[in-house]
């Protein structure tokens, strides 16, 4: 047993260290089996041990005449009794310089440091491993189903499915369209459910040999429609030159025979026209047959469509049509508003008064050319507006020596009507008459005066040219100034 010098405390003999005060116990005094305990005199005056180099630390010295076996593992020391078998009493912790307790050393440099015991795999490196195996399984999943879903044969197949469940929106989105105004969702939505479109109960997809695989796949639908039997449809596909995801290849349906390409739609010069809600501007505008029309061409989903013209002074004319009827389509009526018959009448009643008025003054054609279009054809009859207008000059003019003179010309109780050909507004106006002129008497000489009065009409033809209607022709029956 090794006797702590500074405290007293008894220790075991393996001991290195006081177990209650930490004091080093190298060189202290073993006590045996039967040994009487030190007395106080010599635990207090006990000379510290010195300090040990780190060598010494570290390598304390193998007691001499000991076997390895003996060295590796001493045998523990039995507690001792005293005289009479009782285990002697510990001594007394002292007060005072002598009592205090040292402090306890620290571990010195370099001491070798025991190894904790090794053990197995930690969790966190099996967790890793398992999501490193997770990943590459989800790599690979990713990889099949982009091949799987961006593949010919699966656009084919997801197309035709969203074909017959009338899912138009999908539909859409698996076709390659070329961009336009009149090729939108919404568009070929509406044209999809106006069809009549069969009850498709079964189909089954086989891709059709001799294609060029790098440019397109053509596919064989056979499928069966609810009462009717089995029919058959071919769907191509066409690879895109972007990649799905960057990496996959991407198909698209070709819409060959869902679009028309270059459908007219002529309306009369100046009207507004949309097709579906859209409007057609000058961008789609190509030359008319008529300088009193104006034509459009347009690509748009085969099927039924719906086409809406305004006109000033006119009410809004609605239709459908169809591209599978025909080419093209003309809007040829137009049915003046209450307040257009009105407006047209006034024009007419202007161009009539005006005309009369500048022929009888003798003024030349271009005091009323402002009432004509500036490219107004004929007249009637072959005859130009000017050329009408100056033999109309002619005739009403008057000379000191005739015998009749035209001294007041009033027209009033005005109906018109209303007809549209070749954009063309052709309006018809009937009127009365009155017809104030003098002439000189046959017998006694002088001057009187009389009165003609009658009922007549004049057509013309109104056409819109910068922001108003002009005439495109007008045809007055200027004889009503006939002296009888």
């Amino acid at each position: 047993m090794k006797i702590c010098p500074s405290c007293g405390m008894v220790n075991e003999d393996v001991a290195r260290f006081c177990e209650n005060c930490g004091t080093r116990l190298e060189g202290a005094s073993v006590q045996t089996m039967g040994a009487a305990p030190p007395d106080e005199a010599s635990v207090q005056e006990a000379p510290r041990p010195q300090e040990q180099t780190d060598a010494q630390a570290q390598m304390p010295p193998r007691p001499q005449g000991q076997t390895d076996a003996q060295a590796q593992t001493p045998p523990r020391p039995q507690r001792q009794m005293g005289p009479q078998g009782q285990t002697p009493p510990r001594p007394q912790r002292q007060t005072g310089p002598q009592a205090q307790t040292p402090p306890r050393p620290q571990r010195q440099a370099g001491a070798r440091m025991q190894a904790p015991p090794r053990k197995g795999i930690a969790a966190i490196h099996i967790a890793v491993l398992v999501e490193a195996v997770c990943l590459v399984l989800i790599i690979a999943a990713f990889f099949l189903v982009g091949r799987t879903r961006y593949s010919a044969q699966g656009v084919a197949e997801d197309y035709f499915k969203a074909y017959a469940a009338h899912d138009w929106e999908k539909v859409y989105g698996l076709m390659d369209l070329p961009d336009g105004d009149f090729l939108q969702e919404d568009q070929f939505t509406d044209t999809m459910e106006r069809m009549e479109l069969p009850e498709i109960t079964n189909y089954v997809i086989s891709e059709m040999p001799g294609v060029n695989e790098d440019i397109a796949r053509v596919f064989h639908v056979e499928y069966s429609v609810k009462g009717q039997g089995v029919a058959e449809l071919p769907v191509s596909a066409v690879k895109k030159s972007e990649k799905a995801l960057f990496l996959f290849d991407q198909w698209k349906i070709s819409a060959e025979g869902f679009i028309t390409e270059g459908y007219t739609v002529t309306v009369p010069k100046g009207a507004q026209a949309a097709v579906d809600g859209v409007r057609l501007t000058e961008e789609y505008q190509v030359p008319s047959e008529s300088a009193w029309e104006d034509t459009y061409q347009i690509s748009l989903f085969n099927g039924s469509h719906t086409l809406s013209v305004t006109a000033p002074w006119c009410e809004v004319t609605q239709m459908d049509f169809d591209t599978s009827a025909d080419s093209g389509t003309v809007v040829s009526i137009l049915t003046p508003t209450k307040e257009g018959e009105a407006a047209f009448q006034a024009k007419m009643q202007e161009a009539l008064e005006t005309i009369f008025d500048a022929a009888i003054a003798g003024k030349d054609y271009s005091e009323v050319a402002d009432l004509f279009a500036s490219d107004a054809g004929e007249a009637y009859e072959g005859y130009s507006n000017e050329e009408y207008y100056n033999d109309m000059k002619e005739y009403l003019s008057s000379e000191p020596d005739d015998y009749y003179t035209l001294t007041g010309l009033q027209f009033e109780d005005f109906q018109c009507g209303f007809a549209m050909s070749g954009g063309v507004i052709a309006a018809t106006m009937d009127f009365r008459y009155v017809v104030d002129y003098s002439y000189h008497a046959m017998f006694g000489g002088g001057s009187k005066r009389d009165t003609a009065e009658g009922e007549t009409g004049m057509s013309a033809g109104f056409v819109y040219e910068d922001g108003t209607y002009k005439l495109q022709g007008i045809s007055i029956p200027y004889s009503i100034v006939f002296w009888t």
